[in-house]
């Protein structure tokens, strides 16, 4: 069975297959497709691809004929030839890109993050790009990482935090914990903690950092072994 284009889809997702296809008689109204990531590419059989239907060309037409009155804006189609695509949607779209041009994390392994610098030599030009101005794609939970020092490291003397979060934005609080002991709160997520190693004895130390909200509710926390190596041996 094909998937048939429902009366409302804002839901960022990434598909293999065309997006949406409609058929029948009777047009559909309400019908809402926006912030998407999807792929398009070239058409075979019947219309195979982007948003299409019976009878129609892929594209303005098919929502013309299918959806009229519908809201479509803020979608990345992928079509693998960008120069040859003979298709057009509604201006308040994103020009036709390829699969790499979005920038995802990682989409051989099936990452669909959009990239930021934190996690990328570079960002996604589709981050903040939405029509509520997040994200345009996928919106995933928040995560948190400590990328320095890393897990089952040697640490000596002052000890830097380096933290990211793929929604620094709902942070409000960062508490450091040494031992399940909280060693240092800063406002908002911070990056770059330090604390003295020397507090400790020579040894294994748990490190974490735990995130809260507004109103004091936790967010993501993560958490990493270290090392302590102070004394010469």
């Amino acid at each position: 069975m094909e998937p048939r284009a429902s009366p409302s889809t804002t839901t960022p997702a990434f598909r293999r297959a065309r997006p949406v296809f409609a058929e029948g008689p009777r047009a559909h109204t309400g019908f809402r497709f926006t912030n998407n990531v999807v792929r398009h590419n070239g058409c075979s059989g019947d219309n195979e691809c982007g948003v299409s239907g019976t009878g129609t060309t892929p594209g303005t037409p098919t929502l013309d004929t299918y959806f009229p009155g519908a809201v479509f804006s803020r979608n990345v189609l992928i079509f693998d030839n960008t120069t040859t695509n003979p298709f057009v949607y509604p201006a308040d779209n994103f020009p036709f890109e390829t699969l790499s041009g979005v920038n995802f994390v990682n989409a051989g392994e099936s990452d669909y993050r959009l990239c930021d610098v934190t996690l990328c030599a570079s960002a996604s030009g589709y981050k903040d790009r939405g029509t509520d101005g997040s994200d345009v794609g996928g919106h995933f939970d928040a995560r948190l990482f400590i990328a320095t020092p890393a897990d089952a490291s040697s640490v000596s003397s002052i000890v830097t935090f380096i933290v990211t979060s793929n929604n620094p934005g709902s942070v409000t609080r960062t508490d450091f914990l040494v031992d399940g002991t909280v060693v240092g709160t800063v406002a908002g997520l911070a990056s770059g903690f330090s604390w003295d190693s020397r507090a400790v004895a020579d040894g294994t130390h748990a490190l974490a950092v735990a995130t809260y909200d507004t109103a004091g509710h936790p967010l993501p926390s993560d958490s990493v072994w270290v090392t302590v190596r102070n004394t010469s041996p």
